[in-house]
This record gives structure tokens, sequence and C-alpha cells, in this order.
């Protein structure tokens, strides 16, 4: 159920080796006529992203944490294989130096689609070098880390063998983390006159959440007092650029890049990330700080049918996005969770309404029967367009 479409955009690659290399395409797109209709299923075509690729760590790795979630929920034995394989692309490409590149191509595509040379590639398939597939502390990946400990959490104790190959790659992980950002733990820089953490990964809260969601995970199976020090460290720089209340901007909110980039809902993790780790270490500062950003920030968002899409400084309602949606109710129901107060999963519920009309447009963004989670609402205009990120950020809100 929810996973037919995830399904319709898998695929496989052939690695220099000769292995099966399992991948979701970033983008399916309706090929006729949808103005009067919502298209058919067999209407969608994969198509692949200008000078990047067909996949990408950044969507895999989501879509490897929504099969667990599936295998965890249900006891499904093809979401815990497709789960396997999707963490099996996020190893793949995993650096010998702990770094991960993101995309993927399938070689001439980009020539033939788009009338472009094709991205320089490593091991014949692994993109590397562009702006978005290249070795830094970028989403793609923290959001490798989220899937490692996600997985961790899932194959401990069931696959001992496959949940240290995730270990391992989440040590490499840690490695690049420290002798990086947590390198400077407890330093700060001054920007726009104001001290801000200067051990954040990529020096944004949106890029450091996901990580910390993935330590959380692991934490909560593993007796790692490195990987328990490094969540800890990464929630501070998070706790610490949270702002604003009900009533002042920015409304609770834990701003992106400190100390004044523009809140929008890209991204949109520290709550979630706050409320499971202070769940995992007994800490409820951080359950505080994620509990001071929903009672004030989501809240705000149902006054804007139920999704406010950035502030600038004043409440944008336009694009709503699917992975917005996601994320705002994923820090309501990991405050629930820690918490156990009903109220925050009965607010989670009535954001997540907006996959179901509850939304500027008043058309539904989740199609239940066909798993499909289309892009957005635009002003006057609705984006059908369903991917692996949107259909994957459907799913999990559905999950949740």
């Amino acid at each position: 159920m929810y996973l037919e479409h995830l399904e319709r955009l898998h695929d496989t690659l052939e690695t220099p080796d000769g292995d099966e290399l399992h991948v979701w395409w970033i983008y399916a797109i309706p090929a006729g006529e949808y103005e009067s209709r919502p298209p058919t299923d067999a209407e969608y075509e994969p198509f692949p992203a200008s000078n990047e690729g067909i996949a990408c760590v950044d969507d895999v790795a989501r879509i490897a944490v929504v099969y667990l979630t599936h295998y965890r929920l249900q006891g499904d034995d093809h979401s815990r294989e497709r789960a396997r394989q999707a963490l099996e692309f996020v190893r793949y490409m995993q650096r010998d130096d702990g770094q991960f590149l993101n995309f993927v191509t399938d070689p001439g595509m980009n020539e033939e689609v788009f009338g472009e040379s094709d991205p320089d590639v490593v091991d014949g398939v692994r993109v590397d070098g562009t702006m978005t597939s290249q070795p830094k502390l970028a989403f793609w990946s923290t959001r490798a880390c989220w899937a490692l400990g996600e997985g961790y959490r899932t194959f401990a104790g069931e696959d001992d063998a496959f949940a240290d190959t995730l270990s391992d790659a989440l040590d490499a992980y840690l490695d690049v983390l420290e002798s990086g950002p947590l390198s400077s733990y407890d330093d700060y820089e001054t920007k726009g006159g104001v001290e801000v953490p200067a051990w954040l990964p990529n020096g944004d809260t949106y890029t450091t959440a996901p990580a910390v969601l993935g330590l959380a995970a692991y934490c909560r199976e593993a007796d790692d007092e490195r990987a328990r020090t490094a969540l800890r460290r990464l929630a501070d720089g998070l706790q610490e650029t949270g702002s604003g209340d009900t009533v002042t901007h920015p409304f609770g909110a834990h701003i992106g890049k400190p100390p004044g980039q523009p809140w929008h809902t890209w991204g949109l993790r520290q709550a979630p990330a706050l409320a499971r780790t202070g769940d995992v270490l007994g800490a409820a500062e951080y359950v505080d700080a994620a509990r001071h950003e929903v009672a004030a920030l989501h809240t705000l968002h149902c006054s804007y049918d139920a999704q406010i899409a950035s502030f600038g400084p004043a409440p944008l309602p336009y694009h709503q996005l699917s992975y917005g949606t996601d994320a705002l109710v994923h820090g309501c129901t990991e405050l629930w969770r820690a918490t156990g107060d009903d109220s925050w999963a009965r607010l989670g519920a009535q954001l997540g309404a907006w996959y179901h009309g509850n939304n500027a447009e008043r058309v539904r963004m989740f199609d239940t029967e066909a798993g499909r989670g289309y892009d957005g609402v635009y002003e006057d205009a609705i984006d059908l367009k369903s991917g692996a990120e949107s259909t994957v950020a459907a799913v999990r809100t559905m999950l949740d």
C-alpha cells in the first residue's frame, strides 16, 4: 500500500564490475495533456536531470527510510529487500574517505535527452564534480547518514553482518564530521553582528538535521559513545539557532543558515531531529526546543492552508511543496513520540491533510491508489510531476 509508484520509479544499472545497482529515477513526468484530468499511470515517464543524472543519494536515502519504515510497521519482506537495495546504493556512493557522491547516470543519456555533454563520471556511473554531486558535507551526505542510521536500527539483531557494514559506513562518515565541522565544536563565528555556531555541517541547520536523525536512530540501538558525542554536539548547534515565538518572527523556527537566511520549507527537519535526539539521549532540553518550534511555527501553518512556503519576512503561501508538508508532519510526530502528548499527533494530522486537499488550491496531492505524490501547489496551478522526492515525501507522511 502506497508504494506502487516507487516501484515504477525503480530501475537497475550495471556497474563496471558487472554488479546490479538498484536505483530510483529522480523525475517522472506526465507525457500527455492533463489540464482537465489527472494523468494515468501509463502516462508517466521516468526522466533524468539535466547535467546531473538519473538517480541520486539525496532521494534514494529517503526511499530507504520509507521502505525501512514500511518493513518495521508491516513486516513486509519485499520492503525489507527494497530497503536493503537502497542502502546498498547509498554505500556504493560513499568514497574511501567517507564522503559521498550524489548522482549516478546512464552514460550517453544526457546527450541523448538534452543535447548536452555527459557529466564526468567515475567507476562508469558515479557523477563526480558537478555542483550537486561532489565529495562534500552537503544535503546528500547527511541524508545518507539518516538512511544508514535507520538501516542499522532495523537490521541490528536481525542481520548483524549487514548491520555491521552500515555501522562501518557511519564510522567513516563520523571521521569526516570530526575532522571537519565538529573540530570547531564550541567555537562561534560572527555573522551579521550575531554569534553563530561554527560546527554545523555546511554551515546550516537544513544540512545538519538529517545527520542528527540518522545518528539518533543509530544510537537507539548501538552502544557507541563516539556517535553519541557527535549526536549531542550537532544537536547543540541546532538548538542554538532557534528564535522567536508565537508572535515574533521567525516564530520559533531554527534558522536555516544563521543568523538570518529567510526560513523556508526545504529541508525542514530541525524539530524532528531535536525531538528524537532528546528521546534517545534522555535530554529534555532538546525536546523542549522542538516543542517550542512546533507549538509556534507548525501551528501557524494551519492558518495558511496547512503550509507556508517561506517568510520574506511576512508569511508567503506559494509555492507549497510536498517535502514541506512531509517535514512539518515529521516534526509533530517525532514530538508526539518523545512526549506521549497526543495533541502533537493531532496537529500532524491537520498538517498532513494538505495531501488530501487542505491546500491553497483544494486539490489532492497524493493519489492513495497509485501511490503518487505530486510536486506542489503554485498560485493558480498544480504541478503534477511525480518523481522520487515528492512521492517519497508523501509516502513517508502517510506511514507516519
